[in-house]
């Protein structure tokens, strides 16, 4: 039911402050992601959270190109093109924020091998018990 982002077969080493995994409600009786990130804390993994509530190409500062006096956001062009971020549809991206990407921050990263087990055994808990969560 989870499935971590992959790596580009081109990286060679990852900085990553940020375990993102894709969450697939389906596999847990149709749970929202919020309601498995809840009762992830819930089990002590915290924080975990849903990641951003909107897409990056629909924040308000890509919109409305309000970046200050050093604005280069009015010049972005692709394929010759000026972007212009309210005509884009990125489905994926929507689905990312609306449903499907969790977020594990830093803090649970710096865990030795025990405290990593412990997130596991949430996720399995979860998994095993999610029809406590369906409303």
């Amino acid at each position: 039911g989870i499935t971590p982002l992959a790596m580009p077969d081109y990286a060679t080493a990852s900085s990553c402050h940020l375990f993102i995994f894709r969450f697939d409600s389906g596999s847990f009786g149709g749970i929202i992601k919020d309601k498995f990130v809840k009762a992830l804390n819930a089990e002590g993994i915290r924080p975990a959270h849903g990641g951003y509530f909107t897409p990056v190409y629909r924040q308000p500062v890509l919109l409305d190109k309000t970046t200050g006096p050093f604005d280069q956001l009015s010049h972005h062009e692709f394929q010759g093109k000026v972007i212009d971020y309210a005509d884009f549809h990125c489905p994926a991206a929507e689905r990312a924020t609306d449903s499907e990407a969790v977020w594990l921050l830093q803090n649970l990263l710096l865990s030795d091998s025990q405290g990593l087990e412990q997130i596991v055994e949430a996720v399995r808990k979860i998994s095993l018990n999610y029809s406590e969560l369906i409303d």
